[in-house]
């Protein structure tokens, strides 16, 4: 069966520094063989030279080109990141991506055959969708921000990943015995949707536009990309016991039913989240930051998504 595709430029951007050395651009001749197998399409590719490049890059793109436009981010879900925030804004430029990092917690959020993500024909031929953003200061995330004792757990696996035996899921594992060796818990001040409202020593904070974290732990049973709002888990600091017995449901988001999360697990579905504190660390699809204060929102529909033909949204639990 033949399809057709309104002739448009696919832009295809290689992180060469994501996931396990060389692994992003074995990719290239498959993009290359997809490339001489549909002449009429204008395919190209760009390698990132330097942090953030994928940002500018995209964004100068976008803005040169009169008709519609196609990136797609090979690399982790930092990559993604990137691109994503060099379109912010643009009504002519959508975004797929090609998981070729260590933790791909992203596409984790569609259902399909394994390694459609990965099919270029698949990817060339996907539905472009809009789905919702979540903004944060002057940036945007498309998947998760973690904040508290989620984020340092991030900055410990990205330590251990340069270790032979540490790589994808089993990295953030080790951060999180790494981090409940260590003090943990931080002053925080939040307000949701400027009504609910919550202070004192907070263990974590998850702000959730997709479901996964960490390389597959499913923090969020309850989110979905397309659905206008932001899923908050804010977890308060409890005894390292407690947190043990709910770091199993934390994997596969079952912990906010827990017995051993009452009194302590808030799941807040809203719009808007005002943040202060004098040492928050936040983790922006994971990349790591430090800042005092967070103004965060979710933005509907604000950026189109590219879909691979064989794959669906993955339908979120009920809660």
């Amino acid at each position: 069966m033949l399809f057709s595709v309104r002739k448009m430029k696919h832009i295809f951007i290689v992180n060469p520094k994501a996931g396990k050395p060389g692994s992003a651009e074995k990719i290239i001749p498959e993009i290359e063989k997809a490339a001489a197998a549909f002449p009429e399409k204008e395919i190209e590719i760009y390698s990132t030279t330097a942090p953030r490049d994928a940002t500018r890059y995209a964004r100068e793109r976008a803005l040169a080109e009169d008709g519609e436009i196609r990136f797609y981010a090979c690399g982790g879900d930092g990559t993604l990141n990137e691109v994503v925030n060099g379109l912010r804004g643009l009504s002519n430029a959508s975004v797929g991506c090609i998981p070729v990092g260590s933790g791909n917690d992203f596409v984790r959020n569609f259902s399909g055959p394994e390694g459609s993500f990965t099919n270029i024909k698949q990817q060339l031929f996907g539905e472009s969708v809009p789905i919702d953003l979540i903004a944060w200061n002057d940036s945007v995330c498309i998947n998760m921000l973690n904040i508290g004792f989620d984020c340092d757990v991030v900055a410990e696996a990205e330590r251990l990943k340069t270790k032979r035996f540490f790589r994808g899921k089993l990295s953030y594992v080790g951060g999180i015995f790494v981090v409940l060796r260590k003090k943990y818990g931080f002053p925080l001040t939040a307000s949701f949707d400027s009504v609910k409202k919550a202070e004192g020593e907070m263990l974590l904070l998850a702000v959730a536009n997709g479901g996964y974290c960490g390389g597959g732990f499913h923090t969020s049973l309850a989110a979905r990309l397309d659905d206008g709002l932001m899923d908050a888990y804010l977890i308060h600091k409890i005894k390292r016991g407690r947190f043990m017995k709910l770091l199993p449901g934390y994997r596969t988001g079952k912990y906010v039913n827990q017995k051993a999360a009452r009194d302590c697990v808030e799941h807040i579905r809203c719009r808007e989240i005002e943040l202060s504190s004098p040492e928050l660390h936040l983790c922006a699809d994971g990349e790591v930051f430090s800042l005092t204060t967070a103004s965060i929102r979710i933005l509907p529909g604000a950026v189109r998504f590219i879909i691979p033909r064989s794959c669906t949204f993955t339908a979120p639990a009920a809660f």
